[in-house]
C-alpha cells in the first residue's frame, strides 16, 4: 500500500484494535450479551476448547 496517497484510514482502524485481547474478554462478553458468541480465527484445537470454555458458540 502507498502510504502517500493513504487516506489514513487503515491506519485509523488498525489502531482501534486492541491486540491484547483474552480469553476472559469471551466469558465477559457472554455476562453482557444473551446473543451467541462466534470467534473468528480459531486454527488450533486447543484454541478451539478454550474458546468453547470461555463461552464461545462456535
Amino acid at each position: 500500500m502507498d502510504e502517500a496517497n493513504d487516506s489514513g484510514l487503515a491506519s485509523y482502524v488498525a489502531g482501534q484494535i486492541d491486540r491484547t485481547l483474552s480469553w476472559k474478554d469471551v466469558k465477559w462478553l457472554q455476562t453482557i450479551t444473551s446473543m451467541l458468541i462466534l470467534v473468528k480465527g480459531v486454527i488450533t484445537a486447543e484454541d478451539t476448547r478454550l474458546a468453547i470454555q470461555a463461552g464461545a458458540a462456535g
